[in-house]
């Protein structure tokens, strides 16, 4: 008897940490791999209308030379963005980058990627921007509406500035100084070059569409590692409920011999599962609020990329805590719903005398609660203790009660 006690202890605690195990393990794969998540995420938190105006300068001053991109492109973004100010800059960036449209992008692509990582045979192009849209705004009106967003936004020109303009020369490889003059001729030189920025890089969105637009090739190797987490975020949720099935099973063939015992067992194992599963759930939060602070604190970065990167860690973690949250409360509200009704159940059915057994005159054993017969008694020293039968004391002539030990 102790030693099925010991077995079955053993098997619960096997179930307690094979259950939460394998369904964090399921739900949180599936979570991660979601291209849901990360569409959700990145549109909870005003991430479109930021990429833009506030990433792409902090990205264009960490670009290095051999980075591939043409220098005084960057170098006019830094010298725009800089000179006419965060509102006006952000006008500019959203004429000609529309959130709506780079929303429909980064959508687009996380959708495509997504696709791709069920493919495992074969080789493909997968097109991450479709850059035709943003080629024609920065070429045409889009791109005049913005140089004169520039040009208005501009500070007045220091006398060094106009002295700066007297010695510009158009063939030059830099930006005149970005200023209002009162000067025509400096004002429509500036004008000039700032087209002719624009212009190029137009031109270099026109080449970047020649060769097939932003693109990814992908061979059957690429995210072999991914795509072997996510058949085992598959695989791994079933297995989750049908060890602990298996395993319970065992638990109920040693150890449980009636109603009361099953609901100890089974009931009170379900209820842990549920309490166990259930326990991460909260600490996830606090560490999606950890990650938001650590961006907000983040040295290297300027204030607007530190709460750009706030947002992201936040719209991103938020989404994942959702994903993996709201599944694993089900399961572990389901287990303990179970677990607690096969309690009471247990307990009720103690009440109705269902382990109370009369020992008629004729040797048989009859069920109080329906009458029928459960057994035959064929000898008439009282029951041993692993008989799993007792039988209360009775006065003389009195038919004895036998009692089934839980």
């Amino acid at each position: 008897m102790i030693l099925k006690r010991i077995i079955g202890v053993a098997l619960v605690l096997a179930v307690l940490l094979i259950f939460p195990v394998g369904v964090w393990v399921a739900v949180g794969a599936n979570t991660v791999l979601s291209p849901e998540t990360y569409i959700s995420g990145l549109a909870s938190q005003n991430i479109y209308e930021d990429i833009v105006p506030v990433a792409l300068p902090a990205l264009a001053s960490q670009v290095e030379d051999d980075s591939g991109a043409p220098r005084e492109l960057i170098e006019s973004i830094n010298a725009i963005q800089q000179a006419i100010g965060e509102d006006a800059w952000r006008e500019v960036a959203d004429l000609l980058v529309p959130p709506a449209w780079l929303q429909q992008q980064i959508e687009g692509s996380i959708d495509r990627l997504s696709a791709e990582l069920e493919l495992e045979d074969n080789t493909s192009n997968v097109m991450l921007f479709d850059l035709g849209e943003l080629q024609a705004r920065v070429s045409g009106d889009e791109g005049d509406q913005a140089i004169q967003i520039i040009l208005n936004a501009a500070p007045e020109c220091t006398p060094e500035q106009e002295a700066d303009f007297a010695a510009f020369e158009a063939t030059s490889a830099d930006l005149p100084p970005i200023c209002r003059t009162t000067d025509e001729d400096d004002l429509q030189t500036l004008r000039l070059a700032l087209r002719q920025r624009f212009d190029r890089l137009g031109e270099t969105l026109a080449v970047a569409i020649a060769d097939g637009g932003v693109e990814m090739q992908f061979t059957p190797e690429d995210f072999q590692q991914v795509r072997v987490i996510d058949a085992l975020a598959d695989n791994l949720l079933v297995v989750a409920f049908s060890c602990p099935m298996a395993i319970m099973g065992l638990i109920i063939a040693t150890n449980v011999r009636s109603r009361k015992g099953f609901g100890r067992w089974i009931g009170v194992s379900a209820v842990m599962m549920g309490g166990i599963t259930m326990l991460p759930v909260p600490f996830l939060q606090q560490i999606v609020n950890q990650a938001a602070a650590n961006a907000l604190a983040a040295p290297e970065f300027e204030p607007e990329v530190r709460i750009f990167l706030a947002q992201l860690a936040t719209g991103i973690g938020d989404a994942i805590f959702a994903g993996f949250s709201v599944p694993v409360l089900v399961i572990g509200s389901v287990s303990l719903m179970i677990g607690f009704g096969l309690v009471v159940m247990a307990s009720l059915g103690r009440g109705q005398g269902s382990g109370t057994l009369l020992l008629g005159a004729d040797g048989q054993l009859y069920s109080v609660r329906d009458g029928q017969i459960v057994g035959t008694v064929t000898a008439t020293p009282p029951p041993s203790r692993s008989s799993g039968l007792t039988i209360a004391e009775a006065s003389p002539g009195q038919t004895p009660i036998v009692r089934r030990e839980d």
